[in-house]
């Protein structure tokens, strides 16, 4: 069962996977990006609704369907960029992925659509699809959770990050798991915490991750947005979920690398690394994460994340 979960997720990754991943660190699409947020700013994007981001995803997913890669292609930012488990992919590697994909059904469900602000938003949703990869058929039994983040930029929504994670069941932890890391008294610790008001991500992201070692649930808690939610293999949570479920997890052994930034626009960032460590089944993983950063009010916080299974090499 593992092997052909991890086989949907080779297959089934919404803008699919390319034959190769890219070594480059998008310095050139990044510059351009820039430029073009601050061009942004003088046209604001106009009023839309949930079911407008929701409409546009659906459309991408129709290009792959009726296998228009250039309508495909021109829904997708230049610095665009996709975690898949296998890799880390840019734009070109993912366009020419999918001309390898024929989709005869794509069922999208339980959409979820977060604001980062008036001209960029993230939409989360599952997946199940039927067709074929390569000649190769997707397994009956896929099922995938999706996220893509978009920016309204010249008068259209433009994807500039995609990812997706197989759902993959997984047992909840012994109670006397999570009774031994219950949260310590962290008050005090956390107050101490100055506001994040950096733009660089990465070092926030790091910041995170030491409050996860040291234990301190409250200073975790306090660098995420209230509307934040979080995607696993095993579903989507809100933040109060993450707050909560993050105690039967032991984080001192784990290792991030690896980084790189995508801005989205002038108020936000997507951090992407790989991270390593021991899960709550005491057994070793390596994952694809991403976070995106938002700013509000001057303070830096973390509005969704998303993790990834590594495949094994040949899966």
């Amino acid at each position: 069962m593992k092997k052909i979960l991890l086989s949907a997720a080779l297959l089934l990754c919404a803008a699919a996977c390319a034959p190769a991943p890219t070594n480059s660190t998008n310095t050139n699409a990044n510059a351009a990006n820039t430029n073009a947020a601050n061009a942004n700013s003088a046209a604001a994007a106009p009023t839309w609704t949930d079911d407008d981001v929701i409409a546009d995803e659906r459309a991408a997913w129709d290009t792959i369907k009726r296998k228009d890669w250039t309508a495909f292609s021109a829904m997708l930012a230049p610095e665009f960029m996709e975690v898949a488990p296998e890799a880390v992919f840019d734009k070109d590697g993912t366009v020419a992925s999918v001309k390898k994909i024929d989709l005869t059904e794509a069922t999208l469900s339980d959409f979820k659509v977060v604001k980062i602000d008036n001209d960029a938003a993230i939409t989360v949703y599952t997946v199940t699809s039927k067709g074929t990869i390569d000649g190769k058929p997707i397994p009956a039994d896929s099922k995938m959770y999706h996220s893509t983040v978009k920016v309204w930029r010249g008068g259209k929504w433009l994807a500039v990050f995609h990812q997706g994670t197989p759902s993959i069941p997984i047992p909840p932890p012994a109670p006397s798991a999570a009774a031994s890391a219950s949260p310590s008294a962290s008050a005090t610790v956390a107050a101490a915490v100055p506001a994040v008001t950096t733009s660089d991500v990465e070092a926030n992201e790091k910041m995170i991750w030491d409050a996860l070692k040291r234990k301190d649930w409250t200073a975790f808690a306090n660098f995420l947005a209230e509307d934040q939610i979080e995607v696993w293999g095993t579903g989507v949570n809100t933040k109060a979920q993450s707050v909560k479920g993050i105690s039967a997890t032991d984080f001192s052994d784990f290792v991030m690398s690896d980084f790189k930034t995508v801005p989205v626009d002038a108020d936000a960032k997507i951090a992407i690394y790989t991270v390593k460590g021991t899960g709550p089944d005491k057994k070793a993983f390596t994952e694809r994460s991403s976070t995106v950063w938002v700013n509000r009010g001057g303070k830096w916080l973390a509005l969704f994340h998303q993790g990834t299974p590594v495949a094994p090499a040949g899966m």
